[in-house]
């Protein structure tokens, strides 16, 4: 039987590396989180343009994915969004 609902979080309140926030997550029994993409947080808005994606595909998965981004909503922002679709983070 496949799953019918993906359980997502906002993680904002954690203020974990992408590493430790991937297991501490999946720990919870999250399917998916709401990245911030933010000033401070784990994801600066350059590094989610420049690199983030790049460094999630050469990742260890956690299972846990990535199902929406809080940030600036701007074309550079869709970019990495659309570069990080569907792929999981460690």
């Amino acid at each position: 039987m496949s799953k019918q609902f993906t359980f997502s979080v906002f993680t904002k309140s954690w203020k974990l590396p992408l590493p430790e926030l991937g297991k501490f997550i999946h720990g919870l029994g999250f399917d998916a989180i709401e990245l911030p993409v933010r000033p401070g947080y784990q994801v600066e808005p350059a590094m989610w343009r420049k690199g983030c994606p790049r460094r999630q595909r050469s990742s260890p998965s956690t299972g846990v994915k990535i199902a929406s981004v809080a940030g600036p909503v701007d074309e550079p922002t869709f970019a990495g969004c659309a570069a990080a679709a569907c792929r999981s983070f460690a």
